[in-house]
């Protein structure tokens, strides 16, 4: 588990229409090598990171979602989980799992 003040929230997205393609949640202070591959971030690197309410790992899942979108279901899924992993966030990522995800549907 990640603390909620602790965490980055990291993707890329398709070029031409910036639909993310990837997206991983690790704690600011273990960024590595992998990490450095991803192009946007949010989350614990921002000033305003945790004052809002959209300013929350809920709300930025909720912006990601409705500016930028999710390439597909896989995608959309890992997203979830990634964010799931945030200390306060497994209630409404695990939640949004059940409603979206159907448990026999495979990767």
């Amino acid at each position: 588990m990640v603390a909620a003040s602790k965490s980055l929230i990291l993707w890329n997205s398709d070029n031409d229409s910036l639909v993310i393609n990837d997206l991983i949640v690790v704690d600011i202070d273990d960024q590595n090598n992998r990490t450095d591959n991803y192009l946007a971030s949010a989350g614990a690197s921002d000033e305003d990171w945790l004052t809002t309410r959209l300013q929350s790992p809920m709300g930025l899942f909720l912006n990601l979602s409705a500016y930028y979108g999710f390439k597909d279901r896989k995608v959309l899924k890992n997203a979830i989980s990634q964010f799931g992993k945030i200390e306060g966030e497994e209630d409404w990522s695990g939640e949004l799992m059940k409603t979206i995800f159907d448990p026999s549907e495979s990767d």
